[in-house]
Protein backbone atom coordinates (compact mmCIF):
# COMPACT_ATOMS: atom_id res chain seq x y z
CA UNK A 1 0.00 0.00 0.00
CA UNK A 2 1.46 3.43 -1.15
CA UNK A 3 0.98 5.95 1.42
CA UNK A 4 -1.23 8.46 -1.14
CA UNK A 5 -3.13 5.18 -0.53
CA UNK A 6 -4.08 5.54 2.88
CA UNK A 7 -7.07 6.61 4.72
CA UNK A 8 -4.32 9.63 6.07
CA UNK A 9 -3.06 12.01 3.73
CA UNK A 10 0.12 13.99 3.84
CA UNK A 11 -0.63 17.17 6.37
CA UNK A 12 -2.50 14.52 8.37
CA UNK A 13 0.47 13.82 9.48
CA UNK A 14 1.81 16.60 10.58
CA UNK A 15 2.31 17.83 14.48
CA UNK A 16 -0.84 20.40 14.29
CA UNK A 17 -3.18 17.36 12.63
CA UNK A 18 -1.80 14.48 14.87
CA UNK A 19 -1.24 15.30 18.99
CA UNK A 20 -1.31 12.84 22.09
CA UNK A 21 -2.66 13.50 25.04
CA UNK A 22 -3.21 11.05 28.43
CA UNK A 23 -6.29 9.69 29.36
CA UNK A 24 -9.00 10.55 31.89
CA UNK A 25 -11.59 8.10 30.99
CA UNK A 26 -12.31 5.11 29.19
CA UNK A 27 -9.05 3.49 28.72
CA UNK A 28 -10.33 -0.05 28.99
CA UNK A 29 -12.72 0.45 26.73
CA UNK A 30 -10.73 1.57 24.17
CA UNK A 31 -7.74 -1.04 24.32
CA UNK A 32 -10.84 -3.55 24.24
CA UNK A 33 -12.15 -1.65 21.04
CA UNK A 34 -8.63 -1.87 19.61
CA UNK A 35 -8.13 -5.82 20.36
CA UNK A 36 -5.89 -4.70 22.71
CA UNK A 37 -3.62 -6.71 25.42
CA UNK A 38 -4.32 -7.31 28.94
CA UNK A 39 -0.67 -5.52 30.02
CA UNK A 40 -2.21 -2.47 28.46
CA UNK A 41 -5.21 -2.37 30.51
CA UNK A 42 -5.49 0.24 33.47
CA UNK A 43 -5.58 -3.29 36.15
CA UNK A 44 -2.17 -4.18 35.46
CA UNK A 45 -0.56 -0.42 35.47
CA UNK A 46 -2.45 0.06 38.35
CA UNK A 47 -0.71 -2.78 40.11
CA UNK A 48 2.56 -1.75 38.75
CA UNK A 49 2.10 1.22 40.30
CA UNK A 50 1.13 0.04 43.25
CA UNK A 51 5.50 -1.64 43.30
CA UNK A 52 8.15 0.24 42.11
CA UNK A 53 6.49 2.10 38.86
CA UNK A 54 4.26 4.96 37.91
CA UNK A 55 2.20 4.32 35.07
CA UNK A 56 1.18 7.07 31.60
CA UNK A 57 -1.99 6.48 29.37
CA UNK A 58 -1.85 7.89 26.25
CA UNK A 59 -4.04 8.56 23.42
CA UNK A 60 -2.94 9.64 19.86
CA UNK A 61 -5.66 11.18 18.17
CA UNK A 62 -6.49 13.25 15.36
CA UNK A 63 -7.68 17.11 15.17
CA UNK A 64 -11.49 15.66 14.90
CA UNK A 65 -10.76 12.93 17.52
CA UNK A 66 -10.49 10.39 16.39
CA UNK A 67 -7.94 7.96 17.89
CA UNK A 68 -5.39 6.09 16.35
CA UNK A 69 -3.48 4.78 18.62
CA UNK A 70 -3.23 4.19 22.78
CA UNK A 71 -0.44 2.85 25.00
CA UNK A 72 0.39 2.38 28.72
CA UNK A 73 3.76 3.51 29.31
CA UNK A 74 5.56 2.28 32.54
CA UNK A 75 8.56 3.77 34.29
CA UNK A 76 10.50 3.78 37.77
CA UNK A 77 13.35 5.15 38.80
CA UNK A 78 16.88 3.29 38.51
CA UNK A 79 19.38 2.99 41.75
CA UNK A 80 22.46 4.82 41.99
CA UNK A 81 20.66 8.30 40.57
CA UNK A 82 20.78 6.74 37.49
CA UNK A 83 17.30 7.93 36.14
CA UNK A 84 14.47 6.34 34.89
CA UNK A 85 14.03 3.57 32.24
CA UNK A 86 10.13 3.74 30.56
CA UNK A 87 8.59 0.00 29.23
CA UNK A 88 5.68 -0.59 26.68
CA UNK A 89 3.80 -3.51 27.31
CA UNK A 90 2.65 -5.56 24.74
CA UNK A 91 1.82 -2.21 23.53
CA UNK A 92 1.61 0.44 21.83
CA UNK A 93 -1.97 -0.48 20.05
CA UNK A 94 -3.50 0.72 16.59
CA UNK A 95 -6.29 1.13 14.92
CA UNK A 96 -6.16 -1.37 12.05
CA UNK A 97 -6.05 1.11 9.52
CA UNK A 98 -2.80 2.19 11.31
CA UNK A 99 -1.51 -1.10 10.82
CA UNK A 100 -2.36 -1.63 7.36
CA UNK A 101 0.37 0.93 6.18
CA UNK A 102 3.48 0.72 7.90
CA UNK A 103 4.78 4.41 7.00
CA UNK A 104 2.00 5.93 8.88
CA UNK A 105 2.80 3.56 12.01
CA UNK A 106 6.28 4.12 12.02
CA UNK A 107 5.22 8.00 11.63
CA UNK A 108 2.85 7.79 14.80
CA UNK A 109 4.93 5.40 16.75
CA UNK A 110 7.95 8.19 16.31
CA UNK A 111 5.18 10.82 17.84
CA UNK A 112 4.91 8.43 21.13
CA UNK A 113 8.76 8.32 21.47
CA UNK A 114 8.95 11.90 21.23
CA UNK A 115 5.95 12.62 23.24
CA UNK A 116 8.33 9.98 25.99
CA UNK A 117 11.43 11.82 25.38
CA UNK A 118 10.00 14.71 26.18
CA UNK A 119 7.72 14.35 29.05
CA UNK A 120 8.61 11.54 31.34
CA UNK A 121 12.54 12.37 29.93
CA UNK A 122 13.78 8.35 30.51
CA UNK A 123 17.22 7.45 30.14
CA UNK A 124 15.53 4.33 27.96
CA UNK A 125 12.61 2.91 26.84
CA UNK A 126 12.12 -0.67 26.45
CA UNK A 127 9.14 -1.82 24.08
CA UNK A 128 7.43 -5.19 23.47
CA UNK A 129 4.60 -5.38 20.75
CA UNK A 130 2.14 -7.86 21.28
CA UNK A 131 1.92 -8.33 16.98
CA UNK A 132 3.73 -11.26 15.19
CA UNK A 133 6.82 -10.68 13.49
CA UNK A 134 6.01 -12.92 10.64
CA UNK A 135 2.66 -10.19 9.89
CA UNK A 136 3.70 -7.08 10.88
CA UNK A 137 7.40 -5.06 10.19
CA UNK A 138 7.60 -3.31 14.00
CA UNK A 139 10.29 -0.91 11.81
CA UNK A 140 11.18 0.59 8.88
CA UNK A 141 14.94 0.30 8.83
CA UNK A 142 16.87 3.08 7.08
CA UNK A 143 18.44 1.06 4.08
CA UNK A 144 14.86 0.37 2.70
CA UNK A 145 13.31 3.82 2.44
CA UNK A 146 14.87 4.01 -1.27
CA UNK A 147 11.89 1.09 -2.03
CA UNK A 148 9.14 3.35 0.00
CA UNK A 149 5.91 4.86 -2.20
CA UNK A 150 6.39 8.23 -0.02
CA UNK A 151 7.53 11.45 -1.25
CA UNK A 152 10.82 12.31 -0.28
CA UNK A 153 9.45 15.03 2.25
CA UNK A 154 7.77 11.60 4.67
CA UNK A 155 11.30 9.79 3.81
CA UNK A 156 12.93 12.34 5.44
CA UNK A 157 10.67 12.47 8.38
CA UNK A 158 11.52 8.87 9.13
CA UNK A 159 14.99 9.06 8.25
CA UNK A 160 15.33 11.65 11.08
CA UNK A 161 13.27 10.11 13.81
CA UNK A 162 13.52 7.94 16.83
CA UNK A 163 12.66 4.98 15.48
CA UNK A 164 15.61 4.92 13.71
CA UNK A 165 17.19 4.70 16.73
CA UNK A 166 15.89 1.65 18.23
CA UNK A 167 17.79 -1.47 18.47
CA UNK A 168 16.97 -5.05 19.57
CA UNK A 169 16.81 -5.29 23.49
CA UNK A 170 19.85 -6.99 25.31
CA UNK A 171 17.74 -8.07 28.12
CA UNK A 172 13.79 -8.30 27.11
CA UNK A 173 11.43 -8.05 29.97
CA UNK A 174 8.53 -10.32 28.22
CA UNK A 175 9.41 -13.06 26.10
CA UNK A 176 8.86 -13.11 21.90
CA UNK A 177 8.96 -16.54 21.67
CA UNK A 178 5.50 -18.09 22.56
CA UNK A 179 2.45 -20.43 21.89
CA UNK A 180 -0.68 -18.56 21.27
CA UNK A 181 -4.07 -21.27 20.73
CA UNK A 182 -6.92 -20.27 18.49
CA UNK A 183 -10.05 -20.33 20.43
CA UNK A 184 -12.29 -19.87 17.81
CA UNK A 185 -11.31 -23.19 17.37
CA UNK A 186 -13.89 -26.08 18.55
CA UNK A 187 -12.89 -27.62 21.93
CA UNK A 188 -12.76 -30.99 19.90
CA UNK A 189 -10.42 -29.60 17.26
CA UNK A 190 -7.97 -28.36 20.88
CA UNK A 191 -8.47 -31.25 22.59
CA UNK A 192 -7.32 -33.68 19.10
CA UNK A 193 -3.86 -30.89 18.86
CA UNK A 194 -2.96 -31.94 22.64
CA UNK A 195 -0.27 -35.04 21.99
CA UNK A 196 -0.88 -38.02 23.49
CA UNK A 197 0.78 -37.94 26.75
CA UNK A 198 -0.88 -35.21 27.42
CA UNK A 199 -4.03 -36.65 26.83
CA UNK A 200 -3.18 -39.86 28.92
CA UNK A 201 -2.50 -37.02 32.04
CA UNK A 202 -5.88 -35.49 32.06
CA UNK A 203 -7.95 -38.71 32.04
CA UNK A 204 -5.11 -39.59 34.80
CA UNK A 205 -5.58 -36.56 37.22
CA UNK A 206 -9.46 -36.44 36.82
CA UNK A 207 -9.39 -40.30 37.59
CA UNK A 208 -7.16 -39.45 40.87
CA UNK A 209 -9.85 -36.74 41.75
CA UNK A 210 -8.46 -33.82 40.89
CA UNK A 211 -10.78 -30.81 39.98
CA UNK A 212 -10.47 -26.87 39.52
CA UNK A 213 -12.11 -23.73 41.05
CA UNK A 214 -11.80 -20.38 40.21
CA UNK A 215 -11.25 -18.32 43.05
CA UNK A 216 -13.81 -16.22 44.41
CA UNK A 217 -11.99 -14.44 47.53
CA UNK A 218 -9.08 -13.46 48.98
CA UNK A 219 -8.75 -16.81 50.98
CA UNK A 220 -8.12 -18.59 48.22
CA UNK A 221 -5.17 -16.42 47.84
CA UNK A 222 -3.11 -18.02 50.61
CA UNK A 223 -3.27 -21.39 48.71
CA UNK A 224 -1.72 -20.04 45.75
CA UNK A 225 1.00 -17.87 48.20
CA UNK A 226 1.88 -21.54 49.89
CA UNK A 227 1.98 -23.23 45.95
CA UNK A 228 4.02 -20.57 44.22
CA UNK A 229 6.36 -20.16 47.63
CA UNK A 230 7.17 -23.61 46.75
CA UNK A 231 7.53 -23.03 43.56
CA UNK A 232 9.94 -20.21 43.56
CA UNK A 233 12.29 -22.11 46.17
CA UNK A 234 12.36 -25.50 43.82
CA UNK A 235 13.27 -23.28 40.91
CA UNK A 236 15.24 -20.94 42.25
CA UNK A 237 13.43 -17.39 41.89
CA UNK A 238 12.36 -14.61 43.99
CA UNK A 239 8.73 -13.53 44.47
CA UNK A 240 7.29 -10.09 44.86
CA UNK A 241 6.01 -9.43 48.31
CA UNK A 242 2.25 -11.16 49.12
CA UNK A 243 0.83 -8.00 49.12
CA UNK A 244 1.73 -7.80 45.54
CA UNK A 245 -0.98 -10.44 44.03
CA UNK A 246 -3.60 -9.67 46.96
CA UNK A 247 -3.47 -6.29 44.92
CA UNK A 248 -3.47 -8.41 41.86
CA UNK A 249 -6.69 -10.11 43.13
CA UNK A 250 -8.20 -7.17 44.45
CA UNK A 251 -7.98 -5.39 40.99
CA UNK A 252 -9.25 -7.98 38.54
CA UNK A 253 -6.02 -8.76 36.56
CA UNK A 254 -8.12 -11.82 35.50
CA UNK A 255 -9.07 -15.60 36.63
CA UNK A 256 -7.25 -17.14 38.87
CA UNK A 257 -7.75 -21.34 38.73
CA UNK A 258 -6.93 -23.50 41.46
CA UNK A 259 -6.48 -27.31 41.75
CA UNK A 260 -7.36 -29.08 44.65
CA UNK A 261 -7.07 -32.79 45.78
CA UNK A 262 -9.75 -34.14 48.42
CA UNK A 263 -8.13 -35.98 51.48
CA UNK A 264 -8.84 -38.71 53.44
CA UNK A 265 -9.91 -36.16 56.04
CA UNK A 266 -11.70 -34.26 53.82
CA UNK A 267 -10.22 -30.99 53.60
CA UNK A 268 -8.97 -29.93 49.85
CA UNK A 269 -5.39 -29.79 49.73
CA UNK A 270 -4.12 -27.17 47.32
CA UNK A 271 -2.39 -28.60 43.92
CA UNK A 272 -1.43 -26.05 41.33
CA UNK A 273 -2.48 -22.71 40.37
CA UNK A 274 -2.60 -20.27 37.32
CA UNK A 275 -3.42 -17.26 37.02
CA UNK A 276 -3.93 -15.41 33.76
CA UNK A 277 -4.62 -11.51 32.64
CA UNK A 278 -7.28 -11.06 30.48
CA UNK A 279 -8.77 -8.51 27.98
CA UNK A 280 -12.12 -8.70 26.17
CA UNK A 281 -10.53 -11.03 23.30
CA UNK A 282 -6.71 -12.30 24.70
CA UNK A 283 -6.13 -14.24 27.67
CA UNK A 284 -2.55 -14.56 29.07
CA UNK A 285 -1.09 -16.51 31.54
CA UNK A 286 0.39 -14.41 34.21
CA UNK A 287 1.69 -16.64 36.65
CA UNK A 288 1.60 -20.34 37.95
CA UNK A 289 3.11 -23.97 39.33
CA UNK A 290 2.20 -27.13 40.87
CA UNK A 291 3.64 -28.35 44.09
CA UNK A 292 4.66 -31.86 44.54
CA UNK A 293 1.58 -33.64 45.00
CA UNK A 294 0.50 -31.60 42.38
CA UNK A 295 3.30 -32.86 39.89
CA UNK A 296 2.95 -36.39 40.47
CA UNK A 297 -1.31 -35.54 40.32
CA UNK A 298 -0.35 -34.13 37.23
CA UNK A 299 -2.30 -31.04 38.31
CA UNK A 300 -0.34 -28.60 35.70
CA UNK A 301 -1.67 -30.90 33.02
CA UNK A 302 -5.70 -30.21 33.63
CA UNK A 303 -5.84 -26.54 35.11
CA UNK A 304 -4.20 -25.23 32.21
CA UNK A 305 -6.53 -27.14 29.92
CA UNK A 306 -9.48 -25.98 31.88
CA UNK A 307 -7.69 -22.44 31.91
CA UNK A 308 -7.87 -22.57 28.20
CA UNK A 309 -11.66 -24.28 27.68
CA UNK A 310 -12.71 -21.30 30.40
CA UNK A 311 -11.37 -18.59 28.21
CA UNK A 312 -13.09 -20.04 25.18
CA UNK A 313 -16.63 -19.75 26.76
CA UNK A 314 -15.88 -16.32 28.00
CA UNK A 315 -15.35 -15.58 23.98
CA UNK A 316 -11.54 -15.00 24.36
CA UNK A 317 -9.94 -15.18 21.03
CA UNK A 318 -6.34 -15.59 21.47
CA UNK A 319 -5.08 -17.95 24.31
CA UNK A 320 -1.31 -16.47 24.89
CA UNK A 321 0.75 -19.02 26.71
CA UNK A 322 3.79 -16.33 27.97
CA UNK A 323 7.04 -17.81 26.96
CA UNK A 324 8.75 -20.68 25.68
CA UNK A 325 11.49 -20.53 28.39
CA UNK A 326 13.14 -23.68 28.99
CA UNK A 327 13.11 -27.06 27.15
CA UNK A 328 10.82 -28.52 30.39
CA UNK A 329 8.78 -26.05 30.17
CA UNK A 330 8.40 -25.79 26.33
CA UNK A 331 7.67 -28.88 25.77
CA UNK A 332 5.01 -29.05 28.05
CA UNK A 333 3.38 -26.09 26.85
CA UNK A 334 3.86 -27.70 23.80
CA UNK A 335 1.95 -30.40 24.67
CA UNK A 336 -1.02 -28.50 24.35
CA UNK A 337 -0.67 -27.62 20.29
CA UNK A 338 2.92 -28.13 19.28
CA UNK A 339 4.48 -25.21 17.66
CA UNK A 340 5.71 -21.90 18.18
CA UNK A 341 4.49 -18.16 17.75
CA UNK A 342 6.83 -15.60 17.18
CA UNK A 343 6.06 -11.91 18.49
CA UNK A 344 7.53 -9.02 17.55
CA UNK A 345 11.52 -8.60 19.68
CA UNK A 346 12.16 -6.61 22.98
CA UNK A 347 13.14 -3.10 21.02
CA UNK A 348 15.10 -0.42 23.15
CA UNK A 349 15.16 3.16 22.52
CA UNK A 350 18.46 5.25 24.61
CA UNK A 351 17.51 8.53 25.42
CA UNK A 352 20.88 9.18 27.33
CA UNK A 353 24.36 8.25 27.38
CA UNK A 354 23.17 7.08 31.04
CA UNK A 355 21.70 4.30 29.98
CA UNK A 356 24.85 2.70 28.86
CA UNK A 357 26.03 3.44 32.17
CA UNK A 358 23.15 1.43 33.75
CA UNK A 359 23.25 -1.53 31.60
CA UNK A 360 27.08 -1.76 32.68
CA UNK A 361 25.93 -1.50 35.94
CA UNK A 362 22.93 -4.26 35.85
CA UNK A 363 25.43 -6.82 34.07
CA UNK A 364 27.76 -6.63 36.76
CA UNK A 365 25.34 -6.74 39.27
CA UNK A 366 23.73 -10.09 37.55
CA UNK A 367 27.24 -11.58 37.67
CA UNK A 368 27.50 -10.88 41.49
CA UNK A 369 23.90 -12.08 41.85
CA UNK A 370 24.87 -15.01 40.53
CA UNK A 371 28.18 -15.87 42.31
CA UNK A 372 26.53 -15.64 45.84
CA UNK A 373 23.22 -17.63 44.70
CA UNK A 374 25.79 -20.39 43.54
CA UNK A 375 27.95 -19.58 47.04
CA UNK A 376 24.60 -19.57 49.20
CA UNK A 377 23.41 -22.85 47.46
Amino acid sequence: MSFNQSVFDKTSLKTESVYIEEAETGWDDIINKLAGHPLQLSNWGSLKSQSLWTNKKLLVKTADNKILAAVSVLTRKLPFNLGKISHIPRGPVFSENILKNIIVYNLIFDKILQWIKKNIKPIGLICEPAYLAEDFKFLIEADSLIGLEADSEIINQIKNSLIQKMFLSTSPILFNKTLIINLEQSEDQMLSNLNRKNRNHLRSAKKKGVKVKIAQTQNDIKDVLKIYKEVAKRSGFSLHKDEYFYNAFQLGIGPLYIAYLNADSGKQEPLAFLWLAASKFQAFELWGGANSQGQINYANNLIKWFAICDMKKSQKIIYDMNGLLNQGISNFKKSFEKREDILVPSHTISFSLRYKLYIFVYKVYKIFKNVFNIIKG
